[in-house]
């Protein structure tokens, strides 16, 4: 039996439908500059020669697979990463078909991901070898340095002796064992200089508490450092073995390091990660909240809060379970309050998010200090975390850093009883890194921001000269490049140029050389590109300000970007200077398989890369999103981060309780979303969303399939700015999904889905037509013309003004019934008007966008009944869209007169 898949259109099928939709709405994404349409022909042609090879690698690739003798770990990535792989090569094929620009640079955008997959292929197969060769591990155990594993003496010294014996092996696989016990770390480690992901020169170690290093590492002032380490495990002798950091920056560290694995350990912060306690009432105009804090956790006077400039409170009912309506509430330095009585205290807050605040909820404000991330590889190759647990972390518990091949296995974060969080921020937040994360059977929970997110950063374009462009970014491509310095790249990296105020692509090239050109501090590079460029209309921040240097205006950028947040003010639109996004730095095949993210502030997923799978996990009880795809291209004084989602396939999963189950936007500098179609090929099928404040939010998608989802207990669906979205055996509440369940209908406006029930299994009921949903409307050029009272069998109306000059066909003076549409089919429709005094109106059935299907002129005694009837008929082109079930058109009724409107009834009647 065919997969459904593939008795679906191909998504070739799909972009030439509407063709000609993206001339009409302009949701292109890629700049009509980048190219001529002669030139066109070429690309394609190149863009196919390429395809071809790249696909008989990846088979090559494949064949060993299937015959070399890998780790159990090397052979579950590669299977799941083949697969999608294999939906990237057929979304290249089917688009590769239709000749319009847009599909021809994605398809070239797809070549640039499917060349990341041929090479990452190549490295794990090597990489699988390796460690299927290599002789059993040295073992080390800290306790044969001096350690004493009593939590209360600093074993550090203990810890870095161990190490310096284990450096000496010369990458001889080792493993560096902790006996059970309680390993505290209050002394701090350092390294002056290690390698890099790629290259071989040796590259300084900056200060961590510098705000600027340009291209450095961090690596001084960590609690515990390794670096340079090839082959290595470090291992608790017992899942509860624990390692405690006294201080306030980074627990683990590691740094250019090979094939280490961390397996079977308790992590703790030992400073203060969050306070807590009881809310006992709650004064929202005043903008304060009495909290009696628990015995043990920090007060407003402790020391720990001086570091932490704005925190983000959140709430919990007595079962641990997040309360929505009690979190997302903001406070900003400098913090105000007023101490009431032992351990109780009024605290000012900034804003937040619900009206209402409910009192008697347990609250917990977190002791955010982005410096103390609990454990994170930088620039490494193939780390494994396996079964680590964070019981509390000041920043991120597991982030990541331009690295490649990092896996998570049965990862916990979770909070210790009578603690109300772990993390004080997000689960796992990957940035920049060459190849995305593997996540297998963790458990997330009760964290202070994001689940995982993952997304590659983006920087501003200072000048342009030609090919050459200058960068405000630190982004080396995996090499050190000194200052001054000017490198040739080893590895072929492509970037895009990005206009924050459109959204739009208008580069997209390789980066041959790269100089570094640090700016008073600021990290800088200029880059020689070869590639497409629209370079006419490339807007630089010397464009925009060429009397004040970068500095002069980053500054000014910046300072008004964070007002206007204290604010919490918008603004005015600005123009800002075009943004260069690394999206080969986007953490590209991301897996996520059998996970938990519950109980945060935030999103449970937050995607903003390309080419990923999330199965079988569940998400939910949290403020916002269980998953969001997205990227945040706002421009300078903004968020800075995406990656442009593609490809993406989201299966089998639990979203529940959540503000919103599935969230789809491109969000840019100069509004929300971009007024362009930049997601594309999301695939949303067999999951199950139970409860949600709004239910599910799509924009700026262009090829995007929901099927056989179950939905429980959601509000409704908002979508815009989309092109070829299929909607197939979807259930609402025990229903077929319909266009009724949309929001966008109540406003009048289209919804551009294809729906299809193609099983009987999930075709549901069709909605009864005596109890079709209505929304009354008004509409009239001339302002509070009408005054409507709503009754339980219809609708009461006032003319109070009436425009001159109005003809019985004008559309000026309007009032009536909106319905979601009716299936395909022949139906009479029956109402009965009332007006106290001699007049006609004209009766009108239409779809919203003024497509007349039936009409008729009533002429209406004083204060006589007037029923009647239309007759209309549904083609399939026009079945399920939202229209205007009986509109009425008043011209010429005059001002003072009143009507009375039946409720429209429907029947099905067979044709004639």
């Amino acid at each position: 039996m065919k997969r459904l898949w593939n008795r679906l259109p191909s998504f070739a099928a799909l972009f030439s439908l509407t063709a000609g939709v993206f001339a009409a709405e302009d949701l292109t994404l890629y700049h009509k500059e980048l190219a001529k349409a002669d030139e066109l022909p070429g690309i394609r042609a190149a863009s196919t020669e390429r395809f071809e090879t790249l696909k008989q690698n990846i088979e090559s690739s494949r064949q060993n697979f299937k015959t070399e003798k890998l780790p159990p770990l090397v052979r579950e990535r590669m299977t799941k990463r083949f697969e999608i792989c294999d939906r990237l090569i057929r979304t290249i094929q089917a688009q590769s078909q239709n000749p319009q620009m847009e599909n021809v640079f994605h398809v070239m955008r797809a070549l640039n991901d499917l060349e990341i997959f041929e090479r990452y292929f190549k490295d794990e197969l090597e990489h699988g070898k390796k460690v299927q060769a290599l002789p059993a591990a040295k073992v080390f155990s800290v306790k044969d340095f001096g350690a004493k594993g009593d939590g209360i003496t600093d074993d550090t010294a203990a810890v870095e002796a161990a190490l310096a014996a284990i450096r000496k092996l010369g990458g001889a696989p080792a493993e560096l064992l902790f006996p059970k016990g309680k390993y505290r770390f209050s002394k701090l480690m350092h390294a002056e200089s290690t390698r890099n992901l790629l290259g071989n020169k040796p590259i300084p170690c900056a200060d961590v508490k510098k705000e600027n290093s340009n291209n450095h590492y961090y690596t001084k002032y960590v609690h515990f450092l390794l670096t340079d380490f090839d082959n290595l495990t470090v291992r608790g002798e017992t899942p509860d073995t624990e390692l405690i950091f006294a201080g306030q920056e980074h627990g683990i560290l590691l740094a250019a390091c090979n094939n280490v694995t961390l397996k079977d350990l308790t992590l703790r912060s030992g400073l203060p990660t969050h306070t807590q306690g009881m809310l006992e009432a709650v004064d929202m105009k005043n903008k304060t909240l009495t909290l009696r804090i628990d015995p043990g956790f920090p007060t407003p006077e402790d020391s720990c809060w001086k570091v932490v400039h704005d925190c983000t409170a959140q709430s919990y009912d007595d079962k641990g379970v997040l309360v929505k309506a009690g979190s997302d509430i903001l406070v900003i330095k400098p913090w105000t309050y007023k101490k009431l009585g032992d351990r109780l205290y009024e605290m000012n807050y900034t804003a937040a998010r619900y009206r209402q605040i409910p009192s008697g909820i347990r609250m917990a404000f977190p002791v955010r200090q982005d410096r103390q991330s609990m454990v994170q590889p930088k620039r490494c190759k193939f780390t494994t975390f396996d079964n680590i647990t964070i019981v509390s972390a000041g920043a991120s518990a597991f982030p990541t850093a331009e690295s490649y091949v990092t896996s998570f296995i049965n990862c916990k974060i979770l909070p210790e009883k009578g603690r109300l969080m772990s993390s004080a921020a997000d689960g796992s937040i990957n940035a920049d890194n060459f190849f995305g994360p593997y996540y297998r059977g963790c458990i997330f929970r009760n964290f202070g921001d994001d689940g995982i997110n993952v997304f590659g950063y983006a920087g501003h374009l200072l000048e342009q000269k030609g090919k050459w462009i200058k960068a405000d970014c630190h982004h080396f491509f995996g090499e050190y490049v000194a200052p001054g310095e000017t490198l040739t790249l080893q590895k072929k990296f492509i970037v895009a140029i990005i206009d924050p105020n459109t959204g739009k692509i208008k580069g997209m090239a390789r980066v041959v050389s790269v100089k570094s050109t640090p700016d008073n501090g600021l990290p800088v590079c200029e880059m020689e590109l070869d590639g497409h460029l629209a370079e006419n209309a490339i807007v630089t921040a010397k464009t925009l300000a060429p009397e004040l240097s970068w500095i002069e205006y980053r500054k000014a950028v910046n300072e008004a970007a964070a007002k206007r947040r204290a604010q919490m003010q918008s603004g005015p639109p600005e123009s800002k200077p075009d943004m260069i996004a690394f999206l080969h730095e986007s953490g590209i095949g991301t897996v996520v398989t059998g996970c938990e993210f519950t109980n945060n502030r935030h999103n449970g997923i937050t995607m903003q890369s390309s080419n990923v799978l999330i199965e079988n996990t569940l998400l939910g009880d949290n403020s916002d999103f269980g998953i969001l795809l997205t990227s945040y291209y706002r421009g300078l004084g903004g968020w800075r981060e995406g990656g442009l989602p593609y490809n993406v396939v989201i299966r089998n999963n639990t979203l529940r309780n959540t503000f919103i189950a599935l969230s789809l936007w491109y969000s840019i500098g100069q509004g929300k979303y971009a007024p362009v179609a930049a997601l594309r090929d999301i695939l949303f099928e067999n999951n199950r969303c139970i409860g949600a404040t709004r239910g599910i939010d799509f924009y700026n998608v262009n090829g995007f399939c929901m099927r056989r989802n179950v939905m429980e207990g959601l509000k409704f669906v908002r979508c815009d700015k989309s092109n070829n979205v299929y909607m197939e055996n979807n259930l609402w509440d025990g229903e077929a999904f319909s266009p009724a369940h949309f929001l966008a209908v109540a406003k009048g406006e289209p919804v551009k889905c294809d729906f299809r029930t193609t099983d009987p299994k999930f075709a549901g009921r069709a909605p009864e037509l005596n109890k079709l949903k209505l929304d009354h409307y008004r509409w009239s050029k001339t302002p509070d013309s009408l005054k409507l009272q709503m009754k339980s069998e219809g609708l009461g109306v006032d003319i109070l003004k009436r425009p001159e000059g109005e003809k019985i066909h004008a559309a000026f003076t309007q009032t009536g019934f909106l319905c979601s549409g009716l299936p395909v089919g022949n139906y009479r429709v029956k109402v009965c008007v009332t007006a106290d005094r001699d007049c006609s109106i004209l009766l009108v059935s239409e779809i919203v966008k003024k497509k007349e299907f039936a009409s008729k002129r009533i002429s209406c005694k004083a204060n006589v009944p007037q029923e009647t009837e239309l007759l209309l008929h549904v083609e399939s082109g026009h079945a399920w869209q939202p229209m205007r079930l009986c509109s009425y058109y008043l011209a010429e009724a005059e001002a003072g007169t009143h009507f009375e409107l039946t409720r429209p009834t429907v029947e099905h009647i067979e044709k004639k």
